[in-house]
């Protein structure tokens, strides 16, 4: 598969999640739990991908029809601490699609940036470990 890329559009950080804000807070090291990415919009010709995806909200059928990012693992700094780069060679390819059923949560998540509470729909993306070769 050819992808387009242009301008960085996330970046991605190792967290943990709570399904209540009950729970306790993470162990200390959450950094530990992965790398850090930086997701690039990307382009490349349509898919009709049909999956079930089962995670902790459950198990939904899922259809990817567009490519829509390629992560990359990056070394960051933030606030004088830098991340390194554990996997040089994992980066993940996103695909949008629709889910069903959708689901609605609310999560508590902890990273790097701090803690926060997130209203969570969907599934509406999925994204696959990939390796990556440039090639222009």
């Amino acid at each position: 598969m050819k992808l387009a890329c242009s301008s960085v559009l996330a970046l991605t950080v190792a967290a943990t999640v709570a399904a209540r804000a009950d729970n306790p807070p993470p162990p200390d090291g959450v950094e530990a739990l992965g790398d850090h990415y930086a997701c690039y919009t990307a382009k490349a010709d349509p898919v009709s991908l049909d999956m079930v995806l089962k995670d902790q909200f459950g198990t939904f059928k899922f259809h990817a029809t567009a490519v829509s990012r390629l992560c990359n693992p990056v070394a960051k700094t933030f606030k004088g601490t830098t991340t390194t780069v554990k996997n040089p060679t994992l980066h993940y390819v996103c695909y949008t699609g629709t889910g069903s059923p959708t689901v609605t949560h609310t999560v508590a998540v902890t990273n790097q940036f701090g803690s926060n509470k997130l209203a969570v729909r969907g599934p509406n993306e999925v994204c696959v470990p990939s390796t990556k070769k440039v090639i222009q």
